[in-house]
């Protein structure tokens, strides 16, 4: 089965509460239950909550959403995860990201991996001062100090 993932990350604006808090909101609100079991980083992993299905749609004629293991060492389900908070934003992508836009002239960057090195870089279409978090991902990749 392929990973598929959500990821939701805090704007960057939005001023990062303490992981304990965001634990304790995310069970409130049904999204998440009681912890599963730790990675081998030592992040721990929480079943989907009561209202996971009201709060996450899952598109297609028939998808088949398995919300808990088959045994022990299973990660074939849906779980929720919590990465960080970490001091600096990290760029996050997987093999279906969408080469991204310039915000100013929409020039497309086919190559975008050659530029993830790089602090800043000038746009090819228009000359803007361009970095990662700042093109336009359409919603397949990004940057962030805090994920879920």
């Amino acid at each position: 089965m392929p990973h598929s993932k959500l990821i939701l990350t805090p704007s960057p604006e939005a001023a990062l509460p303490p992981t304990g808090q965001v634990v304790e909101r995310l069970s409130a609100i049904g999204l998440t239950r009681e912890t599963r079991a730790t990675d081998v980083a030592g992040q721990a992993a929480y079943l989907a909550g009561d209202r996971f299905l009201q709060l996450i749609t899952f598109l297609g004629c028939s998808p088949f959403v398995r919300l808990e293991p088959e045994h022990p060492d299973d990660s074939e389900f849906s779980h929720i995860r919590i990465r960080g908070p970490f001091a600096e934003p990290l760029f996050r992508s997987g093999p279906n990201t969408t080469p991204p836009r310039c915000p100013v002239c929409r020039h497309r960057y086919v190559h975008w991996r050659e530029l993830a090195e790089q602090d800043s870089f000038n746009c090819e279409g228009c000359g803007a001062n361009l970095s990662m978090p700042t093109l336009n991902w359409r919603q397949s990749a990004g940057t962030g100090r805090l994920f879920i």
